[in-house]
């Protein structure tokens, strides 16, 4: 009944015009839909998928994703990189950002299903990442607080901790990685914090995915494993032990693709998200792929494979993201009311 009830919510949101708020309810709506397909193993939602992935892709290529950057911060934001900016208007004494790398709406709705016994209460938003939605540009967006992140030379851990520590420094900050041990010790003298969690982005590429398979499923038996041998309620304990806010939030999502048989130099691509690269606008490279621009980048136009495809040998099947389907694009950002 849960799985027919958010199957009739998509189709009746894909009778709308495709503009901001119609796709970020479809991103939480699939992300739930492909969370409940996968507990009750059911694999109906895929009928679905290209009429969704049409939705996206004409909201995107007509540039309505840009009206998002000026909507109202009055309750939550509604991209990334306005995650900061949110926190602060809250003027909590103590906050705490737990940043998972990769998550999803689907991920999500697992990570919330293993906190259950727990007894949190969740306020949840839907935001929309950077494009394209790969690690060095989204989640540079969410620590620096800005859209100002397509010529970082050297993003990662130590730029982000740098422009944290930045944003908030009237605080004494710290920036976690998931690996270092949080006590109440390591949490003295700091009133603002980040970690930040990669699980959900190393097991998804390093899953197997069988020829021709469209779904997450051993991908997510590998998260719900993980997930009963981590400290993440250990440390959502510690943290609320010691009276900080907590919100967490995620840099991109990830889909299922398949290679293309199209290969893209080095230097266009990110390591690890072969769903898109970015090239000079004024570029001759690649004249035979789609280009599609940025919002409110004007020197610089984002290169994608057809589809689910990404840049990889013809036929590998793989978890990974770039593009801008909703699965990628839209993420949750969670606010914890204990």
């Amino acid at each position: 009944m849960q799985i027919e009830e958010i199957f009739s919510q998509i189709k009746s949101v894909l009778t709308n015009e495709s503009e901001y708020k119609a796709v970020l309810l479809l991103g939480k709506l699939l992300g739930e839909l492909i969370y409940l397909s996968h507990k009750f193993s059911n694999s109906n939602y895929l009928i679905l998928i290209p009429e969704i992935d049409n939705f996206s892709e004409k909201f995107i290529l007509t540039e309505k994703m840009n009206d998002a950057f000026f909507a109202s911060l009055s309750d939550h934001p509604v991209t990334v990189d306005k995650i900061l900016h949110n926190i602060k208007s809250e003027k909590k004494e103590k906050t705490a950002l737990l940043c998972f790398d990769c998550m999803g709406w689907a991920e999500w709705f697992l990570l919330k299903d293993f906190l259950q016994d727990m007894n949190l209460s969740f306020i949840e938003s839907e935001l929309f990442a950077l494009l394209p939605t790969v690690t060095s540009i989204s989640r540079s967006a969410i620590f620096q607080g800005s859209t100002d992140v397509y010529n970082i030379k050297t993003p990662g851990k130590a730029y982000e901790e740098k422009t944290f520590a930045s944003f908030f420094s009237e605080k004494e900050t710290k920036f976690f990685n998931n690996t270092e041990s949080l006590t109440d010790d390591s949490l003295l003298g700091y009133d603002c914090i980040s970690i930040l969690f990669t699980f959900f982005d190393d097991i998804a590429h390093a899953a197997q995915i069988p020829v021709n398979g469209l779904e997450k499923l051993l991908y997510f038996d590998a998260i719900n494993s993980y997930l009963k041998n981590s400290n993440i309620k250990q440390v959502i304990e510690t943290l609320l032990q010691n009276e900080f806010a907590l919100y967490f939030c995620s840099d991109h999502g990830s889909v299922v693709a398949s290679g293309n048989g199209q290969r893209i130099e080095k230097y266009l691509i990110d390591n690890f998200a072969k769903r898109a690269c970015i090239i000079p606008a004024t570029s001759s490279e690649l004249t035979e792929l789609r280009k599609v621009n940025i919002p409110f980048v004007s020197d610089k136009v984002m290169v994608l494979p057809e589809g689910r495809e990404m840049f990889a040998y013809k036929g590998k099947q793989e978890i990974n993201h770039g593009g801008i389907t909703v699965e990628e694009m839209v993420v949750p950002y969670i606010k914890v009311k204990n």
